[in-house]
This record gives structure tokens, C-alpha cells and sequence, in this order.
């Protein structure tokens, strides 16, 4: 099977991991993506070697995912698997929470 590379958003916790190790376990190469580095930095850990990265941004901020896009050291992505959420209430008409959400 061929090795391919994926930016995984939400890979510091819960499934975004889960997808990582998935994925990692198939000798993938995962760039790991999220707000909080050393949540990142423990799923790095979890993963098996094979030049993955992790890139720092917040996906609500243009900004910050602009400058992690600039860091990326992949000539390549094979796929962006968009798992990051924010959740709470958002009432009916509230344009910008439903942005913020998703």
C-alpha cells in the first residue's frame, strides 16, 4: 500500500486521536491539528515513527491557520480529515455562533 499524508483537525483528543493511530497504524503519515500542542504532542507519542508533524492553530482564526499552513512540511496531502468542533448553543438566526460551531 502506498503511503499517503493527511492533515487530521481535532487530533489531540478523543476521535481526532483515534483517526490519528488509525491511520498511523496503516503507515500513514499524519499532520496533526489543534489548539492545544502538548495534547498534540501526546497523540504524536502515541504514533508509530514516520515524519508526522503537528501544526498549532486554531481553526476559527484565518490568521493562524494561514502561518500553520506555512509550516506544513509536506510536499503533498492526500486527504483533510475535518473532525475539529465546537459545541453550545446556538439559537435559531444567531448567524455568528453557527459559524463559530462549524
Amino acid at each position: 500500500m502506498t503511503t499517503k499524508t493527511y492533515i487530521i483537525s481535532g487530533a489531540g483528543s478523543g476521535i481526532g486521536r483515534a483517526i490519528a493511530q488509525k491511520l498511523a497504524d496503516a503507515n500513514h503519515t499524519c499532520i496533526l491539528l489543534g489548539r492545544n500542542e502538548s495534547s498534540l504532542k501526546e497523540t504524536l507519542e502515541m504514533l508509530p515513527a514516520n515524519n508526522h508533524q503537528i501544526l498549532v492553530a486554531d481553526i476559527r482564526d484565518k490568521t493562524q491557520l494561514e502561518k500553520a499552513a506555512s509550516q506544513l512540511n509536506a510536499s503533498f496531502i492526500d486527504g483533510i480529515i475535518a473532525n475539529s468542533g465546537v459545541g453550545g448553543e446556538n439559537y435559531w438566526g444567531e448567524n455568528d455562533r453557527w459559524d463559530e460551531i462549524i
